[in-house]
């Protein structure tokens, strides 16, 4: 079974893809102001790595192409597509890199949503929802493969909709305490979104030996 790894899209002023979670630098790097406002040769002079842990002191904001040949033949990749990220590039390089198949995309535009749509028809789309009624909407739209949605949200008629319209479940537990994990796991969902990968297989570990 693969790993999906998450990766956060956005631009450069000359179009290179890095994945940065922020529209600035300030946070993450030593640079200052949005990613979109700089050059690739001097976002790649950044330290990416101190904010962190000293350990990683001089790692560089990663571009996208070199994530996905890391990444290849040991995890899927989940697209968070940033607002200003140029689609057709985008697609263009997992194409090139061999991902049509093994990633699926979420959008915090729909007009970008409806772009890549066009461009990229068999490419799998992620969607929020929080109930049956909210994804009915989606569907209207696109053809989710998948659904993000709170823990609170997967009850058993949600997983019966989803079950029989073939999109797979991604439970939200970001920040999440033992309590909330617990539930998670409970759950059964497809997929997990979260922050403390480590404390939840633990207590996956844990519920399996039960």
């Amino acid at each position: 079974m693969y790993k999906r790894q998450e990766v956060d899209v956005r631009k450069s002023k000359d179009n290179i893809l890095y994945n940065l979670h922020d529209e600035t630098l300030d946070r993450t790097t030593n640079g200052k102001g949005p990613i979109q406002d700089m050059l690739s040769k001097d976002i790649e002079k950044l330290d990416a790595g101190s904010w962190f842990s000293s350990q990683f002191t001089g790692i560089h904001v990663p571009r996208i192409a070199e994530m996905l040949d890391t990444l290849q033949g040991k995890a899927h990749i989940f697209f968070d597509v940033k607002r200003g990220t140029p689609i057709k590039d985008l697609v263009i390089l997992v194409r090139q890199k061999g991902y049509e198949n093994k990633s699926f995309f979420w959008f915090a535009d729909s007009e970008m949503l409806k772009e890549f749509i066009r461009i990229a028809p068999e490419m799998k789309i992620k969607v929020n929802a929080s109930n049956i009624a909210a994804l009915k909407k989606w569907m209207k739209i696109c053809t989710p493969a998948y659904v993000e949605t709170d823990i609170l949200n997967i009850t058993p008629q949600f997983k019966e909709f989803c079950k029989s319209n073939h999109i797979k479940i991604m439970a939200a537990i970001q920040n999440a305490s033992e309590k909330e994990y617990k539930k998670a796991i409970e759950a059964h969902p497809d997929l997990v979104n979260l922050d403390r990968p480590e404390l939840f297989v633990k207590m996956l570990r844990q519920e399996i030996k039960k």
